[in-house]
C-alpha cells in the first residue's frame, strides 16, 4: 500500500563476509651461513617481503639488473618474472629475489658475486673446449689445404 503516511519498507540482509585469506609459502634463505626463514604471501615477490620482515638480504637496485640478490634454488620452485638472467641461468637454478615469486616452499642459497664470477669462468672454460667449425678453410686459414709458408706467402 502506498499513499500519504504509508512508507515502503524493504529488508536487506548482509551477505556473509568472504574470507580474504591469502596462502603463504615458506622461504628459507642461506646468506653466507646465516639461515633466515619466513613466509611469503602467494603472488608476492620474495625480496620486498623479506625486507618488510627485517630479513637482511643483500640487495641493491631491486630491478633485476645488479645481481646482488642472486640466489640458487636448492629445493622447491620459483617464477623469476624479469631481470637480466637468461634461460640458461634460470635452468641452472639461479633466480633473482627481487623478481621472483614462489611457486612452492623453497630453500635458497645466496650467491656472492665471487661465486657467480667463478661459475661464469667455468662456463667460459667449457666453451674453450668446444670445437667450432665456421667453414671456409683448413687449420691454417687458407682455402687450398696447403700449409702456409712461415713468411705468410703461399
Amino acid at each position: 500500500m502506498q499513499g500519504p503516511g504509508v512508507s515502503f519498507l524493504r529488508r536487506f540482509t548482509a551477505t556473509p563476509a568472504v574470507s580474504q585469506e591469502v596462502a603463504e609459502l615458506s622461504c628459507t634463505i642461506n646468506v653466507e651461513g646465516d639461515v633466515h626463514s619466513f613466509t611469503v604471501p602467494e603472488g608476492a615477490r620474495i625480496l620486498p617481503t623479506a625486507l618488510s620482515l627485517g630479513v637482511p638480504v643483500p640487495h641493491d637496485c631491486t630491478d633485476g639488473n645488479c645481481l646482488t640478490c642472486l640466489c640458487r634454488v636448492v629445493t622447491g620452485s620459483v617464477d623469476c618474472q624479469g631481470g637480466v638472467l637468461d634461460d640458461d641461468a634460470l635452468e641452472r637454478g639461479y633466480t633473482l629475489l627481487c623478481q621472483s615469486v614462489l611457486e612452492s616452499d623453497v630453500e635458497l642459497d645466496h650467491v656472492s658475486k665471487a661465486e657467480l664470477y667463478s661459475d661464469m669462468a667455468e662456463q667460459a672454460a667449457d666453451l674453450d673446449e668446444l670445437d667450432f667449425d665456421f667453414g671456409g678453410g683448413d687449420e691454417d686459414g687458407d682455402e687450398d689445404g696447403d700449409a702456409a709458408e712461415e713468411d705468410g706467402k703461399p
